[in-house]
């Protein structure tokens, strides 16, 4: 149950204050549900799930246990698409028929949480479908980080049936296709100059995602755009980084000074010396 409940994003974008809990904001028919765990003047972290099973009940709020004994702000984001029809397990957070592409809606959000409880610095977390819902949002906000594994970058090169099923309910009942969704492509995205950081983590023995979506996202990257890729050997295929890395991650996303340029020269550097599956690029922007 919402504590506090908004009639549109232009209501939420008015407010002066938000405290701790979990908030609603209606959106042309569907609820954009939020929780919130509130520590003024920290770093806001934003985590965006991924595909969800039968077992989870919506609003979905992944990420509590990552912040738990962080001094940290937390919001997490239920992907609104899914309260179409209980069936739809994955949307990307990339929107639908009746709210449009959503990408910059909730990067709106998000930056209206870190102006109100005064963060330091966004950082937006998330694997697999969560991983482009991250990449899509962070790239609307400037000076974010975006902190994903084995995300997809172009949500027509995943899985057709998952693929199939969103454009079904969440556009062509409508009359409408993925066509008119314009943020399917990330490589194209990102192949512009951005403003945003990427920490990119994937699975060296994830050889779907590696090809489909890490190889065309590299290849594209504009050179002005600061984005280190990570590879890790951590099981079999499509899986995430042990919870003891990603906190590692998480820390590390919480410390870097992005204007440091030595110190991501050195990243990558390290990473080289580490025997890091290939692609590994950083790149500074001035």
């Amino acid at each position: 149950m919402a504590s506090r409940t908004f009639d549109s994003l232009s209501d939420f974008m008015t407010a002066e204050s938000l405290e701790s809990g979990v908030f609603r904001v209606n959106d042309n028919g569907l609820p954009i549900d939020a929780s919130l765990e509130k520590h003024v003047g920290r770093p806001l972290l934003v985590f965006l799930h991924g595909a969800k099973t039968r077992k989870v009940n919506l609003p979905w709020f992944v990420g509590a246990g990552m912040t738990a004994e962080r001094d940290v702000s937390r919001l997490s984001i239920s992907d609104p698409s899914l309260y179409i029809r209980e069936e739809l397990t994955l949307a990307w957070y990339a929107g639908n028929a009746n709210q449009g592409d959503i990408s910059h809606k909730l990067a709106s959000l998000i930056s209206k949480c870190a102006e109100l409880i005064h963060a330091e610095r966004i950082i937006l977390i998330g694997g697999s479908g969560g991983g482009f819902a991250s990449l899509s949002i962070g790239a609307h906000i400037d000076g974010s980080i975006a902190l994903v594994w084995n995300p997809q970058t172009h949500i027509r090169k995943y899985y057709k049936r998952f693929v199939d099923d969103y454009e079904k309910v969440a556009w062509r009942e409508s009359g409408q296709t993925l066509k008119d969704l314009q943020r399917l492509d990330l490589t194209t995205v990102y192949s512009q100059p951005l403003k945003n950081t990427v920490i990119y983590l994937q699975s060296a023995t994830d050889e779907f995602h590696i090809q489909n979506h890490l190889e065309p996202f590299a290849q594209k990257l504009h050179p002005e755009n600061r984005c280190y890729f990570y590879s890790g050997t951590w099981g079999d295929g499509h899986i995430p980084p042990p919870k003891n890395q990603l906190a590692t991650w998480i820390s590390f996303a919480l410390a870097i000074d992005l204007d440091d340029q030595i110190l991501w020269q050195n990243l990558e550097a390290n990473t080289r010396s580490a025997g890091a599956t290939q692609p590994t690029k950083t790149v500074i922007s001035n």
